[in-house]
């Protein structure tokens, strides 16, 4: 008898110690589950199609497409941001007035803007006639326009476009603001030009016979390249935003002129537009004629809004916006 009850006890301790191995192995298969829909759960939550989805389609969102608006490839959209308009006091060259003083500016919504110098094929399109004084070639820039001609471009391809049911109500073309066109010239740069600090000739449709450094000033080539008219638009290499002719060719009119005692008021201006009622407007970017100087990111000219002459265009903005044109 005891024998046979120490082999029962024997039976009976393997198979306790049998359900005790398949617990604690269920125990751990259910941990290795756990595990397992834990890590399974984080990556649906962090990256599952949805979301990710959803993360591209906002950004997405934030970029009116191109095909939404009847736009072809020719147009660059420019984000919102904060930029330093203006030059450094070192800058050589720079305008001994206030019109590049250095401030600080924010503009809170994105635009898109030509690609290039608005062309006379372009404009002949909307406008019905080329004024220009160099006409072989349909792809120069549009010159000889002065600045209400450029508004009438720009309010005459708004209505066509919006007519033809191509272009939203509530988006309109214009000439871009004196800010707007810096902050898209420099494209994140704070150097006298997109490129860096230095225009040799060659660079841009500018007199190359004066060259600049911005810690120099104008530096004589007397081999430069002068062309003494204009180049059909893209001739030259673009900025980092894809523009093209940002620095020469044609002096580009802009809506304002963000005048001296505005600058003055503040260090800081969100979305400035300068007044519409002064009597001169400006120009950015400076025609083929000029010397490196006065093609700079910062360098600012400005003539009566009657002027016309064969080396002032302009390019277009697309923006959601008002902004009177009257």
């Amino acid at each position: 008898m005891p024998g046979g009850l120490n082999g029962q006890s024997s039976m009976i301790y393997s198979q306790i110690h049998l359900i005790i191995r398949r617990v604690i192995s269920n125990m751990a298969a259910i941990r290795r589950r756990v595990a397992l829909c834990a890590i399974g759960l984080f990556i649906l939550t962090t990256n599952s199609p949805a979301t990710v989805t959803n993360q591209v389609a906002n950004s997405t969102n934030q970029i009116p497409s191109k095909a939404s608006l009847g736009l072809d490839d020719n147009w660059i959209w420019i984000p919102p941001g904060t930029f330093v308009m203006g030059s450094p006091p070192g800058e050589k060259g720079r305008s001994g007035s206030f019109t590049e003083e250095l401030i600080t500016v924010t503009l809170t919504q994105g635009f898109y803007i030509g690609k290039y110098e608005l062309t006379q094929r372009e404009y002949v399109t909307v406008m019905g006639s080329n004024p220009s004084f160099f006409t072989e070639n349909l792809n120069l820039p549009v010159e000889r326009v002065n600045f209400f001609e450029a508004v009438e471009y720009c309010s005459r391809l708004t209505a066509t476009e919006h007519n033809s049911g191509r272009l939203p109500k509530e988006w309109r073309y214009r000439l871009p603001t004196d800010a707007e066109w810096e902050y898209a010239c420099r494209a994140g740069t704070s150097t006298a030009f997109h490129f860096g600090n230095q225009l040799r000739s060659g660079m841009a449709n500018f007199d190359g016979r004066y060259e600049y450094d911005a810690a120099i000033g104008t530096i004589t080539n007397l081999n430069g390249i002068f062309l003494d008219r204009t180049t059909p638009v893209g001739s030259y290499p673009p900025n980092a935003w894809g523009l093209y002719d940002m620095h020469g060719n044609v002096a580009e009119w802009v809506w304002d002129r963000f005048r001296t005692d505005q600058r003055l008021r503040s260090n800081s201006h969100t979305n400035p537009i300068g007044t519409n009622t002064h009597i001169v407007r400006s120009k950015r970017g400076g025609p083929f004629h000029s010397y490196g100087a006065e093609v700079r990111s910062s360098a600012m000219g400005d003539a009566n809004p009657t002027q016309r002459a064969n080396y002032s265009g302009f390019r277009v903005v697309l923006i959601k916006e008002s902004i009177s044109n009257k």
